[in-house]
């Protein structure tokens, strides 16, 4: 090969290198399913915790997960039991964040 045909297939090689970088970069991650938050089971050990709670047991609370975000719905005793009920769904693995719409009666 003379030296110009191996000077241009060397920059073609290299901007495919760099193309295929750039695209990989820009790509997102895509997450294992064992790396995803199963929101059902977030939900029911979110339930759980509060339900063996002996102040929270019998509060009326509505619990729902959507990707790992726990929102807590309804009524309890009082503003402590907002808190509690908050630092317990907090306390489950796979949790991400927690909107708490509980009022005090």
């Amino acid at each position: 090969m003379n030296g110009k045909m191996t000077s241009i297939l060397a920059s073609g090689l290299a901007a495919l290198l760099v193309g295929g970088v750039a695209a990989a970069e820009t790509t997102p991650p895509v997450q294992l399913a064992a790396e995803q938050p199963d929101d059902g089971a977030i939900t029911e050990k979110v339930k759980a915790a509060i339900a063996e709670d002996a102040a929270l047991a019998g509060a009326d609370i509505s619990v729902e997960t959507v990707q790992g975000k726990v929102r807590l719905d309804g009524y309890v005793g009082n503003a402590g039991d907002i808190q509690k009920a908050t630092a317990l769904a907090f306390s489950v693995s796979g949790v991400k964040k927690v909107e708490n719409n509980l009022k005090a009666m």
